[in-house]
């Protein structure tokens, strides 16, 4: 199992091509927001939205929109668990 970062949009876009079995995207990566990467993404891969700076209740409903998961920072014990979760489940059936 392999590990990509990107700390912008574009670099997001780059690692998409690898496509990756899960994708935790915080919303806000650089001056965009990761909304319109995760709309993109192939329905193959499972995402999780982590944000410290969004409204909850706004950023519910972009999750769902987008088919993700979300989490606001700081992750409590139980969030990192689901997270985890997430990120495994990907794996297990990328």
């Amino acid at each position: 199992m392999s590990v990509i970062e990107a700390s912008t949009i574009a670099e997001a876009r780059v690692a998409l091509r690898s496509r990756p079995a899960v994708i935790v995207a915080d919303y806000h990566l650089g001056a965009e927001t990761s909304a319109a990467l995760l709309r993109e993404r192939p329905p193959c891969v499972r995402a999780v939205i982590v944000s410290a700076l969004a409204e909850p209740d706004a950023l519910a409903t972009i999750a769902r929109g987008v088919g993700a998961r979300v989490l606001t920072t700081p992750v409590t014990d139980a969030e990192a668990d689901v997270l985890i979760a997430e990120v495994r489940a990907g794996l297990e059936s990328g």
